[in-house]
């Protein structure tokens, strides 16, 4: 016997019966299988990001999740975002992406951490470059 679940089914059952041939008269018993189905988890994967901004930028968005995944049926979220390294300027999570200030004297590369969740609570970590 072999079973195969439906996509969206999270329980399901069927039907068999059994007899005995070696017993004469022997009527079918029938019996019910239930199944509980579990889906199966994708753990998000982040990818790091690189963005260029100009000396005339106040700020930039940057939209880290674009090349982030997840399973299917799941959705990602920003849980949280670092201090830039070195220390100049300020990040924030701002409408699902993060906002970098910059810091009007700084020329450089900056480097800020992310952290993003599923809707499974999974939580990896990346790093975006500026």
């Amino acid at each position: 016997m072999q079973y195969t679940a439906g996509a969206t089914v999270d329980v399901d059952s069927f039907t068999f019966q059994v007899i005995d041939d070696d017993v004469e008269g022997s009527t079918p018993t029938e019996a019910v299988v239930l199944i509980g189905i579990k889906p199966v988890t994708v753990n998000p994967t982040a990818v790091n990001d690189t963005v260029n901004v100009r000396l005339s930028d106040r700020y930039v968005m940057i939209d880290v999740l674009a090349n982030d995944t997840c399973g299917a049926a799941e959705t990602l979220g920003i849980t949280s975002v670092g201090t830039p390294s070195p220390n100049y300027g300020t990040a924030t999570i701002e409408n699902g992406q993060i906002k970098y200030e910059l810091h009007p004297s700084y020329v450089g590369t900056v480097i800020i951490s992310y952290t993003i969740d599923d809707s499974d609570e999974n939580t990896p970590a990346d790093t975006a470059t500026v």
